[in-house]
């Protein structure tokens, strides 16, 4: 899966990691942007948070 797309909805006063895991979790169209597909298990709020702060630790 493409995590690199998961934080561009994820940014400071955007939306929280929890409503990103909702959202593809009940939104179609979300789990095609991030190459899910219904049988994939969505990652949840942690993983998001933690690959946030890698991002942010590593400048990008």
């Amino acid at each position: 899966m493409p995590l690199y797309q998961m934080p561009q909805a994820v940014r400071p006063g955007g939306l929280s990691d929890e409503v990103v895991e909702d959202m593809a979790n009940s939104n179609l169209h979300v789990m095609r942007f991030w190459g899910l597909y219904l049988e994939d298990d969505v990652p949840d709020h942690s993983v998001l948070s933690r690959f946030r702060t890698r991002l942010t630790a590593a400048g990008a």
